[in-house]
């Protein structure tokens, strides 16, 4: 029963954490879309990609502090899933191109 019970805050957390993310996407490129696209240097990428790989990002990492904090600490690895697609978006920015 007590497994049971894990699965269902795991999938709850998963769920806040969409939705979060989502929220949070919404608000962080609807108020400064275009001064993140001009410091990254993103110009070539489409509007749905980039709010697409804000929106990965931010789910992997509220996802992993959610879990990491109120599950077991070993959710905090989720947050590495962020790693590539914050190296992904910040590579322009990086190599100076």
């Amino acid at each position: 029963m007590h497994r049971l019970f894990e699965i269902f805050s795991i999938f709850g957390l998963l769920v806040f954490a969409a939705v979060l993310a989502g929220v949070m996407t919404m608000v962080l490129l609807g108020v400064a879309e275009g001064e993140i696209v001009e410091a990254l240097r993103l110009q070539e990428l489409p509007r749905e990609e980039l709010r697409v790989v804000f929106l990965l990002i931010l789910f992997s990492l509220m996802a992993g502090v959610l879990e990491g904090s109120l599950n077991s600490p070993n959710g905090l690895i989720m947050c590495a899933e962020a790693i590539p697609y914050l190296i992904a978006i910040t590579s322009r920015r990086i190599m100076g191109k």
